[in-house]
């Protein structure tokens, strides 16, 4: 029992540490595109900064509510 708790516990811990590494690569490729979609949408500073909150909050939250579901 003891190892079959231990490979769950690794497990969880392999998924978060995907999802940690899923949310910074889709953050970096966002930063890289926000200068074209501030100058095709005519977007302030302020709204690509709400923008990139607002990516960042949904993919962990959706990110988060996967891994609850495979625990």
């Amino acid at each position: 029992m003891s190892e079959l708790n231990h490979r769950r516990r690794m497990l969880v811990l392999a998924i978060c540490c995907m999802s940690l590494l899923i949310v910074s690569l889709d953050n970096t490729v966002l930063n890289v595109a926000l200068p074209s979609m501030q100058k095709e949408l005519s977007a302030s500073v302020s709204g690509m900064q709400w923008t990139i909150d607002a990516y960042t909050l949904v993919l962990a939250s959706l990110l988060m509510l996967c891994l609850l579901y495979t625990s």
